[in-house]
């Protein structure tokens, strides 16, 4: 058992490569609640908890109508009746923008999907999110294509693996200080599934991309149903056993 724990401990500074599986919840992914009148929008201040499941952060954010119209422009949601415009209405602040705390499995991975879009007319321009991961560094996603009559939106996919039972999700207005529109609509996450007991990364193998993720949730007894390698109870030494002589042993997925 000695032996087996150390080859654990020298390996385990391997990452996971992830693939994406079913639907995990998160509330209010398409900013339905509250109603907004149609065709207008409500602004929400910073530290609002007005948009159901989501906090404001910065200065404003504003949940728009999927029937507002302005500078020619109609501004239709992607999924449901409404969308958010993480610009507000009175500020454009770069500090702007909405944040919510999803549960997630300890050494779980998962897949954060949202829809970025953008329009061109008066004083709106092509539209750019910010996403920020449990306090994380920002990073952009620019939607470039901005009709001159509608949102144009975009899809983006972005992959995390948790680290802690609560995960933090945050986007911010990255849309420039003269650009009135950040549109933000569609959030969902899925969840990585093993496509048998060990293959934490689920790409039919148990090699040395399933370690680190395997030792997480060894570390969190319970916590990741990929881990349970003999079906009984939660993660224990058993099951650190069979993974680790399936690893040595090059045992597939059957």
């Amino acid at each position: 058992m000695r032996a087996i724990r150390l080859t654990v401990a020298c390996v385990a500074v391997l990452t996971l490569a992830a693939a994406p599986a079913k639907a995990f919840p998160i509330v209010n992914g398409s900013f339905e609640v509250p109603i907004v009148p149609s065709g207008g929008f409500t602004n929400f201040a910073g530290g609002s908890t007005g948009i159901t499941g989501w906090t404001v952060v910065g200065v404003d954010s504003s949940v728009v109508s999927g029937t507002f119209t302005q500078s020619g422009i109609v501004f239709q949601a992607q999924s449901g009746n409404q969308w958010t415009d993480l610009a507000g209405v009175t500020s454009n602040s770069s500090t702007s923008g909405v944040t919510q705390n999803v549960a997630t499995m300890i050494g779980g991975v998962y897949q954060l999907s949202f829809y970025v879009g953008s329009a061109t007319g008066g004083p709106f321009f092509p539209a750019t999110v910010d996403l920020s991961i449990n306090g994380g560094a920002r990073v952009g996603y620019t939607n470039p294509i901005g009709p001159t009559n509608m949102l144009n939106w975009k899809l983006f996919t972005v992959p995390f693996t948790a680290t802690s039972t609560t995960t933090t999700i945050t986007f911010f207005n990255g849309s420039a200080a003269n650009n009135f529109l950040c549109a933000l609509d569609n959030v969902s996450i899925t969840e990585v599934l093993c496509q048998c007991p060990g293959d934490m990364n689920a790409d039919g193998l148990k090699d040395g991309g399933d370690i680190q993720p395997f030792v997480n949730c060894f570390l969190a007894p319970g916590a990741c149903a990929c881990a349970n390698m003999d079906g009984v109870g939660g993660i224990d030494s058993n099951d650190l056993d069979m993974f680790v002589s399936d690893l040595l042993n090059g045992v597939p997925c059957p």
